[in-house]
């Protein structure tokens, strides 16, 4: 892991979690290739609200043949845009936080909540007391909400899969 950032706060803050931590100013081509950042396979462009330089520094990885470049975006045009000029994958922080800040507001009861492709998700959920001391044959899950109980996790132990139908919830 390379960390590279034009504030020395910053770089102090991640040098221990990185194989390289440098202080300097991403755009500058020499400087940024002299750290050997085109030699990675993936490389992460996070690059707060500058996107001129957020494009820059991902046109260049990627012109130096970095693999797999991910970057920043802080809207619909600057992903078509960053798409466009090669960005292998881009990922908007503000609006990953304002889904999961919206999941969690409108369904309190879930715990945790994986996306694992279109229409599929895995969740974690507390269980309604209604569902309490019954089992999943009872409840009738997959039938009624079209849901596959993939574990089952008490207070008082670990997390079981694959839970019998028989088996109290």
């Amino acid at each position: 892991v390379i960390a590279v950032d034009s504030n020395l706060e910053l770089v102090e803050d991640v040098k221990d979690h990185a194989s390289l931590a440098v202080c300097l100013d991403a755009k500058d081509e020499k400087e940024l290739l002299a750290q050997g950042v085109h030699k990675v396979d993936t490389a992460v462009v996070g690059i707060g609200d500058d996107f001129e330089a957020d494009l820059l520094v991902t046109v260049l990885l990627k012109r130096h043949g970095v693999p797999q470049v991910i970057a920043r975006a802080a809207g619909d045009l600057h992903e078509l845009i960053l798409k466009n000029v090669g960005a292998d994958a881009v990922f908007w922080p503000e609006r990953e936080a304002a889904t999961s800040l919206s999941r969690r507001l409108a369904m309190p009861s879930v715990q945790r909540f994986f996306d694992l492709a279109e229409g599929c998700s895995m969740v974690q959920v507390v269980a309604p007391a209604s569902f309490h001391h019954k089992t999943p044959a009872e409840l009738r899950i997959r039938q009624r909400y079209r849901l596959n109980l993939v574990a089952v996790s008490r207070h008082d132990g670990p997390a079981r899969a694959g839970e019998a139908p028989t088996e109290v919830v």
